[in-house]
């Protein structure tokens, strides 16, 4: 037995069609872009240097086998 589609009914009053987006209600500087911030002030070399170590650790021991 199929579910009849149901929509929500028409609102003349409302104004916003969907819900707002952060970055227009949040002044600049706002803690909450901290995350979206972070990776572009962080220095990968050494964590990217560390796992193809590790990488390569693991396929010797595979290749041991």
């Amino acid at each position: 037995m199929t579910k009849p589609k149901s929509f929500r009914s028409l609102v003349p009053e409302q104004t916003l069609l969907s819900s707002p987006l952060l970055i227009d209600w949040l002044p600049e500087g706002h803690l909450v872009f901290f995350p979206l911030e972070l990776p572009t002030g962080l220095d990968f070399e050494v964590f990217w240097l560390h796992q193809s170590t590790r990488i390569g650790v693991v396929r010797r021991a595979l290749a041991q086998e």
